[in-house]
């Protein structure tokens, strides 16, 4: 991973914390609590699993950020949260991270 801090004040710091990427079962259940809030109108069932599958390289702030984007989506269609809406959503993350989504099989 890319890290944009100066060398000189990494040479200074008396502790480095790495945080991991939460797996699979991590990632979905970060996916569900995200998303299935009571409040946020949902349209049918998400695939936490296949969510979590399809974004390895996200932290639990890049699913916020990725489910936030699926909501201003929605609404500006004046429609439920659907998966097509956090899959597009999912994909500008990536883009947002300078990375591209993997087309891996889809479950429909």
């Amino acid at each position: 991973m890319d890290v944009s801090i100066d060398p000189a004040l990494i040479r200074r710091l008396a502790a480095k914390v790495r945080f991991e990427l939460p797996g699979d079962d991590e990632r979905a259940e970060l996916w569900r609590r995200t998303l299935d809030t009571g409040s946020a109108p949902i349209d049918g069932e998400m695939d936490y699993p296949d969510l979590a599958r399809r974004s390895p390289q996200l932290s639990g702030a890049n699913i916020r950020n990725a489910v936030l984007a699926a909501a201003f989506l929605a609404a500006a269609e004046r429609a439920k949260i659907t998966r097509e809406h956090v899959l597009r959503a999912l994909a500008g993350e990536y883009r947002s991270m300078g990375r591209v989504l993997g087309g891996g099989p889809s479950r429909s």
